[in-house]
């Protein structure tokens, strides 16, 4: 008998479009085996079982895989996730049927990409340019006035940001910025964050703790929140970070699947995770079917891939 380990990595030598496998459960008799392109609808039907000393299983070279590295816990025949019909191979069809061009769809642009790009480009010219002097002057009022021109501009509502909840979140949000040295400490530290592609756990801190120093009323909407925390950074720097959503980033992940580790109190290893789950999904919508002008996509892409695919198909 083969002495596999949970957490191994297999393949089958007959079978070699499956990919490889991963091992779930080892028993010392009974292999289970997760194959990562194995042609299924759910996860938990790529899941196949073998005798452990079967002559068609062999060990991988490479003990890493960027797919089989970040699956969910599997105990009980199943994975631990939020319950989904939905599957990657269906979410990409789901997508095309709303924007037949992928990425290069005038549907897509018009609807998802435009706005969230425009606040981007407004980052870079209202914002960006002036803002560490305006921090070093304590001139909150200009701060004030180029956050709220970035995620509303004035005279320009199609092109307002809805990131964050349009009755509660927001309304609570902008009465925040009113209090000068709240808004300070949050914008210094926001684009700090921003501008390191993969913020450490201190400087995570930091800002989560900036994010919490914002006041709010007494009863009213409390402002520490992943949509708050992430939307500045989503918009400042696209490249690398993400917006998080969190009930259709968690079915998303679902999807996948990936193990987010989804916690609602703000927390650097759910972040760093999301991260890791976009920069592994952007891999796998890059291809000339989802992306036929092969421009570079970025987090504005992902995000909005995973919202039409969750949010359009209820």
């Amino acid at each position: 008998m083969s002495g596999y380990s949970i957490g191994d990595l297999l393949g089958h030598k007959n079978k070699p479009k499956w990919g490889p496998a991963k091992v779930l459960v080892s028993d010392g008799s009974e292999v289970l085996l997760y194959f990562r392109d194995f042609p299924a609808g759910t996860p938990e039907e790529r899941v196949k079982r073998f005798a452990a000393s079967s002559p068609f299983l062999y060990v991988q070279e490479d003990q890493s895989d960027p797919v089989l590295d970040n699956i969910p816990p599997f105990r009980d025949g199943n994975f631990e996730r939020a319950k989904t019909s939905l599957t990657l191979e269906v979410a990409r069809k789901r997508f095309l049927g709303i924007a037949p061009r992928g990425f290069a769809d005038p549907r897509y642009w018009h609807e998802e990409r435009d706005y969230k790009w425009s606040a981007h480009e407004r980052f870079k010219v209202v914002l960006e340019p002036g803002v560490s002097q305006w921090i070093r002057d304590r001139n909150a009022a200009r701060v004030r006035e180029a956050v709220t021109e970035v995620y509303s501009p004035a005279g320009k509502p199609k092109y307002a940001l809805n990131l964050m909840s349009p009755q509660f979140e927001w309304p609570a949000f902008k009465d925040s910025l009113e209090v000068d040295q709240p808004l300070l400490t949050y914008v210094e530290a926001a684009l700090e964050f921003a501008k390191q592609p993969a913020p450490d756990e201190s400087l995570f801190n930091r800002y989560s703790e900036a994010v919490g120093r914002l006041p709010t009323r007494e009863g009213g909407v409390q402002l520490e929140k992943w949509t708050v925390l992430t939307w500045l950074p989503f918009i400042a720097n696209p490249t690398h970070h993400i917006f998080l959503k969190p009930q259709m980033t968690q079915e998303f992940a679902s999807v996948l699947p990936f193990e987010l580790q989804y916690r609602s109190h703000l927390n650097h290893t759910t972040y760093s995770r999301l991260q890791e789950m976009a920069r592994h999904l952007k891999a796998r919508i890059s291809d000339l079917e989802m992306n036929p002008e092969q421009r570079e996509l970025d987090m504005i892409d992902v995000h909005s891939f995973m919202w039409i695919v969750v949010e359009y198909g209820k």
